[in-house]
């Protein structure tokens, strides 16, 4: 044997040798998820991914948190590439959306429901398609009152009365509070979320209802009319430019300590307390008022979806599963209150601090979609995201008559239904 042949074996030997010896590479779990608006909730996630990856040797969990918007963006970019992250988060619009290239996950809710209970109404509203689970519901974010209890109690009013109040009752409080200098205002911008999280249950409490189960458009009818008569009126005594309200308006209204109510998911409490504000004990929450149809209030729901294209399915339902032990659901569930509800059933978080009473009974409430009772499809979701409804209050707030904002939302609803 040559010394050139020698060499050369010693050479590949030596490549064996080394490469038996090297770690094997780690599967990364992929995750796009919309950054939360509570810190804690983050930091139970973190705690959860770490835990999912000791008892998986091998298994490295990667999370992209990004801005809503972003978020968005690229789950539609991912969906129409066929390529990207192995499980995407979606706030409302996923499986009626991108249903097609979602995978089943009909055995994840099967396997979590043994354990954590059955997923509420509205949780399969938004994530059935076709018949199939095509989202793993993740939380639930409620709306109620948010208001000032020294700033009420100034106007005459006792916790009693606030959570007893029809919405003709608010308006009234709310002609009280504007001349006290601490107005009532919520959204009458074109956002989605903090709009419609008050407009779709006034529109319910007055009868109103964009569409029927059949998909026909039934917005043009005498109870939106009354509902829209309702807002003009509340309008009036709103804080000045709440017609150009974005996101984070309702909260930095409160927390300034000019906000005497407003309407939100409970994120105004907690950062007022993280931050130690003067007046954050002052804070409180109570149910959305009552109108001539009832008291309703709007099941807004998050999932998580797993792209059906990706390489990990397998691996992503598993991680899905062990976010939603009993164990994991009820820290998320205790660590997002008030401002994030679980949607499992079985899943019963603490509601000992007063601040969060307002919130426990809506665990037992109905909750439906803004499409309600029509089912949720494309059309619903285009509605939702043209702010349709928003726009039609904005009008109406400006002084377009009120029958001549129901035409155009009427001809803007059949152009999508």
């Amino acid at each position: 044997m040559n010394k050139f042949v020698l060499l050369l074996i010693i050479v590949v030997l030596s490549v064996v040798m080394v490469g038996s010896t090297l770690p094997a590479m780690a599967q990364e779990l992929s995750i796009l998820r919309a950054r939360h608006f509570v810190e804690a909730w983050e930091e139970v996630w973190s705690e959860i991914v770490e835990d999912f990856e000791a008892s998986h040797p091998g298994v490295k969990v990667r999370t992209d948190f990004v801005a809503k918007a972003e978020q968005e963006m690229k789950q539609a970019a991912e969906a129409e590439a066929r390529t990207g992250h192995d499980i995407i988060s979606f706030r409302v619009d996923g499986p009626a959306l991108y249903g097609s290239v979602l995978a089943n996950v009909d055995d994840v809710i099967a396997q979590i429901s043994a354990e954590s209970g059955e997923p509420s109404a509205v949780s399969k509203e938004y994530g059935v398609n076709g018949g199939e689970w095509k989202g793993v519901p993740i939380e639930f974010f409620p709306s109620q009152i948010t208001y000032r209890m020294d700033y009420w109690q100034e106007a005459g009013y006792g916790k009693d009365q606030i959570w007893n109040l029809t919405y003709e009752g608010f308006l009234e409080a709310a002609a009280k509070l504007q001349p006290l200098g601490h107005p009532v205002s919520m959204a009458y911008s074109q956002i989605t979320g903090d709009t419609h999280h008050w407009m779709i249950p006034v529109l319910w409490a007055y009868g109103s209802h964009l569409a029927d189960k059949d998909l026909n458009v039934t917005i043009d009818s005498a109870n939106t009319y009354a509902a829209l008569d309702y807002a003009k009126r509340l309008y009036q005594y709103m804080a000045p430019g709440v017609l150009a309200w974005e996101g984070g308006s309702d909260n930095r209204f409160m927390l300034s300590g000019v906000g005497g109510a407003t309407v939100n998911s409970g994120s105004i409490y907690l950062q007022a307390r993280r931050e130690d504000l003067p007046h954050w004990e002052q804070i409180n929450h109570a149910p959305l008022p009552t109108g001539p149809a009832g008291r309703f209030v709007e099941g807004f729901i998050v999932l998580h979806g797993i792209w059906e294209f990706g390489d990990n399915v397998d691996l992503a339902k598993e991680f899905l599963a062990f976010l939603f032990t009993k164990e994991n659901a009820l820290a998320f569930a205790n660590a997002g209150l008030p401002a994030s509800l679980s949607p499992w059933t079985g899943i019963s978080p603490s509601f000992d601090n007063p601040a969060f009473e307002a919130f426990a009974p809506i665990l037992g409430q109905i909750h439906h979609t803004p499409d309600w009772p029509a089912p949720v499809t494309a059309a619903g979701i285009k509605a939702w995201t043209r702010a349709i409804v928003p726009i039609m209050f904005g009008k109406v707030a400006i002084g377009m008559p009120i029958q001549e904002a129901i035409d155009w939302a009427e001809k803007e609803l059949k152009e999508l239904y």
